[in-house]
Formats: C-alpha cells, structure tokens, sequence
C-alpha cells in the first residue's frame, strides 16, 4: 500500500506540478489533450457530422473543452501506481499496464462522447453528469480494470 501511494503521489506531482510555459512537459501534456479533443470526434461524428477538433477544442452542436482533468490521467496514474506497487512478475505488470491504459482511455473516450450527447440533448444536467456520474465512472473503470488484472496475473502465476 506504501509502494502505491508512494508512486500515485510521485505520479500526481509529476502531472500537476506548475511547470513554466512552452516547457517540454507543458508542450507534451498538451499534445495529449489535442490527441483527445481529436480522437473523442471520431465517436462524436456518428451523432454529429458537423463536429471537429481545434486544438484541445472539440466543436459541433456543443462545445467541449478538453483540460488535463478530462484526459483521466489522474485515473490513469492511480491505476499504473497499484499495477507497479503490486507483487507480480514484471511482464504481468507490464502487460497490465498495456491493457489498463488503452481501456482506461476507451472508457475515457466514451465518456467524452457521452458529455458531448448530454451536452446537445440535457444541457442543464452537464454540470452534474460531468463532475459527479461520469467522474466516478471513470475511477470505477480504473479500480475494476485493476481487480481484473488482479485476477488476471494471479491465475497465470498459479498455472
């Protein structure tokens, strides 16, 4: 339990920390949120053909402003700190780290085009949908991803 809040804090400080403008990092963590804003119209486009990407922007009938709190790195972390921390092969954590990353950014990426259709349809119940429901999905989906590989890696050292 040390080992992951050890590495969840380190994790955190890492994402959060005020680095200066134009830094490597900055540039880098923006470059992601432009690749989510990019990849969330493509689930978008199938109930909105007029949506596009600007920058961290995605634009359409509503507009969604993709900022480091929305790109589940944060949930990302947490999960790659109990992965890291927990006794098991390193191949096994590695692979779970594979696995829990890329599912971890689909559930994400759902979750965007769910508040872009809440947004179009239930605009009065974004704030809520946003901070609260999908939120909580989102660290759910990482805390089950995580039981999964649990049982997952436990089988394959047993076999």
């Amino acid at each position: 339990m040390l080992r992951a809040a050890l590495l969840g804090g380190l994790a955190y400080a890492i994402l959060y920390f005020p680095y200066p403008a134009g830094s490597l990092p900055v540039r880098l963590l923006q470059g992601y949120l432009n690749a989510v804003a990019r990849a969330s119209t493509w689930g978008v486009w199938l109930f909105d053909r007029s949506v596009v990407a600007r920058g961290d922007q995605v634009e359409g009938l509503f507009s969604l402003r993709i900022v480091l709190d929305c790109a589940a790195l944060d949930a990302h972390a947490l999960f790659a700190a109990a992965v890291l921390a927990f006794p098991a092969p390193w191949r096994h954590r590695l692979a779970g780290l594979a696995a829990g990353t890329l599912g971890l950014a689909a559930v994400n990426l759902g979750r965007i085009v769910v508040l872009y259709l809440v947004g179009i349809r239930w605009p009065a119940i974004f704030p809520f949908m946003h901070e609260e429901v999908l939120q909580l999905a989102i660290v759910l989906s990482a805390f089950l991803g995580f039981l999964g590989w649990i049982v997952w890696t436990q089988r394959r050292v047993r076999a």
